[in-house]
């Protein structure tokens, strides 16, 4: 569930690429001279063989007094049946504007990881060694449809945060991978769920509130929280939106006994953000009759191989997860999730939901959930 929704997003941003959304990390030494041809062989790691109709992407960029970096020029080859490429870029470093730096090169294949990967700094691997004979990339085989989504993923926000224009190798690459992905993994309707909208009759959204600072004593995190709740779940890096996410929300009520008093479960549901990272979570249903000791819901939000937003959620060290907008009635919220680099972030982040709602509460949450266990543990039967 959710995989081709992403995919989704991967073609409707390489389809409307047309600027970074941020300058990339430069590489330390100025571009003293033109370097001329790039030239070199894709093979496949482990077996060496070459591998035909690999993307060469390299980008340059400029700083300048300040040190901020903007990209100028971009170019892509492919591979021919020998794995062999070149790039001739001698006119535009001739022509290269002052401060200019070393181009930086990306290599993608369906069916292989990206090269180098999206979390490398300084972003992208240099090209300088492709100007000398001998140059050679290898590319590591996605082993499964999951792997292959992730590579995809990462390729698209690469492309998206370094380079200026995408050229006609680059799209055909992404319709490629889409294409096969889904033939692989058909998607299957999403039956609708106790908080979905309804798209012909949708409810009215209550209007964000200014932050206010309470008097001392009297802050309730919950004040004004009623459905329906809304908001969009976006890339905190990146700010690209995320479709496919997870939104749980859960109730409570507070059960009172002499001497202490706790929360219980009392209701749950989940909906999926869309194409743009939007949700809407309408929960009048079940706060229209509320019991006694009835508590305004708690949100989780997760999405594979990212840290997990709200109570289950776990401190990552690689990022800062973010909310903006009327987080206390969690109404035109904006939510950053960070982009997980290793497996034992993404394993830390497993977790569960507060209260412990039933499973078919949430089945999207729990779908998302086999769906990273499936990424972590691809033999796990």
């Amino acid at each position: 569930m959710g995989v081709l929704s992403r995919l989704a997003l991967a073609i409707l941003i390489a389809l409307v690429v047309a600027g970074g959304l941020g300058p990339p990390l430069a590489a330390p030494s100025p571009l003293r001279s033109p370097q001329g041809v790039y030239r070199g062989r894709v093979l496949e790691a482990g077996s060496g063989r070459p591998i035909a109709g690999a993307g060469i992407f390299m980008v340059w960029s400029a700083s300048d007094e300040s040190g901020a970096t903007t990209p100028f020029a971009y170019r892509e080859a492919q591979t021919d049946p020998d794995g062999e490429f070149s790039i001739d870029a001698a006119a535009l470093e001739q022509s290269r504007p002052p401060r200019a730096l070393p181009p930086q090169v990306w290599v993608y294949k369906p069916g292989y990881e990206l090269y180098p990967d999206r979390d490398v700094r300084p972003a992208g691997a240099p090209a300088t060694p492709l100007t000398q004979p001998g140059g050679v990339v290898q590319l590591i085989g996605a082993r499964t449809n999951a792997q292959r989504v992730e590579a995809l993923n990462d390729f698209v926000a690469v492309i998206n945060r370094y380079a200026p224009t995408g050229g006609p190798v680059l799209l055909a690459l992404i319709e490629s991978e889409f294409r096969q992905l889904e033939q692989a993994h058909p998607e299957k309707p999403i039956v609708a769920g106790p908080c979905d909208v309804d798209p012909k009759n949708p409810p009215p959204l209550p209007p964000p509130k200014p932050p206010k600072s309470p008097e001392p004593g009297t802050y309730n995190p919950f004040e004004g929280r009623r459905a329906p709740y809304y908001g969009r779940v976006v890339d905190a890096e990146t700010g690209m939106p995320l479709a496919g996410a997870v939104v749980v929300a859960v109730w409570t009520r507070r059960e009172v006994f002499p001497f202490h008093a706790h929360s219980v479960f009392y209701d749950a549901c989940d909906v999926l953000t869309d194409r743009n990272g939007a949700f809407t979570l309408d929960g009048r249903p079940i706060e229209a009759s509320p019991p006694r000791g009835f508590e305004p819901p708690v949100f989780v939000v997760f999405l594979p191989g990212y840290s997990v937003y709200g109570a289950a959620g776990r401190k990552v060290v690689s990022g800062r997860p973010f909310i903006r907008g009327d987080s206390q009635a969690y109404h035109d919220v904006t939510i950053g999730l960070v982009k997980l680099k290793t497996r034992e972030e993404r394993v830390s982040a497993l977790g569960g939901i507060p209260h412990g709602p039933p499973p078919e509460k949430i089945p999207r949450y729990q779908a998302l959930m086999n769906e990273e266990y499936e990424r972590l543990w691809p033999r796990r039967q």
